[in-house]
């Protein structure tokens, strides 16, 4: 009986380790997923906002020589 026991929480034991250790590699995969998105969106905010600036730096300069 105590070896059956022994062996039914070994099994346990080894059941919350692999569990354990999924939830982390899921958290991991998660969160580099997080970053790369959020590092994309930051690029392409960059890339709309330099655009935007060169655009109007352009239109102002446009305008000012025309004057």
């Amino acid at each position: 009986m105590e070896l059956a026991e022994l062996e039914l929480d070994s099994r346990s034991m080894v059941w919350s380790v692999v569990l354990k250790a999924y939830v982390v590699s899921l958290l991991l995969l998660l969160s580099v997923l997080v970053w790369s998105v959020g590092d994309v969106w930051l690029q392409y905010v960059q890339d709309v906002f330099t655009s935007a600036c060169v655009s109007i730096h352009y239109s102002l300069s446009r305008s000012s020589s025309s004057s």
